[in-house]
């Protein structure tokens, strides 16, 4: 095995991990999350809408946690931030390793996507600071905006490291 080829095996298992320490993050901040005026302590599944810019939507997600659940899902959002640069580092290493890959495009899509993370996270805490304050939606068409552009790069990405998965486990088997 090539010197090159190993510190992409490192690196794809770095992300694996930090994959896998994030998310148990995310479960452990979302298991917290409660109804808003709730006197039975129930907990509720939040997350900002993706498919949809409409004010309601937004309002209605919004409205049905407590105000410090929400600062709770901004630190999700910094996790978010880290979180982008473990997948990123997974798809990047996976179509390293598949030395047959040879679209020179994903050198480009895997920054732009982390980009558009970051940026759709920093629209949500923004979106989540105006509610807060004025207890009315802001931002939510720029939000569905960049969200959208991210979940492409994302698709688009995630077919790359499953199109390298797929050659990669060829020569093996």
């Amino acid at each position: 095995m090539k010197d090159s080829v190993t510190q992409y095996y490192v690196l794809l298992i770095t992300g694996i991990i930090g994959m896998v320490f994030i998310i148990s993050k995310f479960n452990g901040i979302t298991k917290k999350f409660k109804k808003k005026d709730n006197k039975n302590n129930e907990t509720v599944k939040f997350n900002l809408p993706n498919l949809s810019w409409k004010k309601d939507n937004f309002k209605q997600e919004l409205g049905k946690i407590r105000d410090n659940d929400l600062e709770n899902y901004k630190k999700l959002l910094k996790y978010d931030n880290i979180f982008a640069l473990c997948y990123s580092s997974v798809y990047f290493s996976l179509n390293q390793i598949n030395d047959y890959f040879i679209y020179d495009i994903i050198k480009y899509t895997i920054p732009v996507h982390i980009l558009f993370d970051w940026m759709e996270n920093y629209i949500a805490s923004k979106m989540i600071d105006h509610f807060k304050k004025e207890k009315k939606v802001k931002y939510n068409k720029l939000y569905f905006s960049i969200s959208n552009i991210k979940w492409t790069l994302a698709i688009f990405n995630t077919g790359t490291a499953l199109y390298s998965i797929y050659k990669i486990g060829k020569r093996f088997f």
